[in-house]
């Protein structure tokens, strides 16, 4: 399985980000703990899933599972992802 994903980080912590719009990502705990490995995986504090909806919006996971803890880290993350993304489709316009 190939996976796209960016790696931001904010105030100390930082997460691996993957653009689930399409929603054809869909990770089991075990995996999201391995890509957040920093020994044999990506390396981070959490993953990121960009959702599509109403308003953007993102899935939060820790290292260890769902988390409560960092969300305002992760939604300013989200905000400077879409932010970029909104850029450079305006610039390829």
């Amino acid at each position: 399985m190939e996976l796209r994903f960016s790696k931001y980080q904010r105030t100390g912590n930082d997460f691996i980000l993957m653009d689930n719009r399409s929603q054809n990502i869909s990770l089991s705990p075990e995996q999201i703990k391995k890509l957040c490995d920093r020994r044999f995986g990506i390396g981070a504090d959490g993953l990121m899933l960009l959702m599509e909806g109403c308003l953007v919006t993102g899935q939060m996971f820790d290292a260890d599972g769902p988390a409560d803890a960092a969300k305002k880290a992760a939604a300013a993350l989200i905000d400077a992802y879409v932010a970029k993304e909104s850029a450079y489709l305006r610039d390829a316009d």
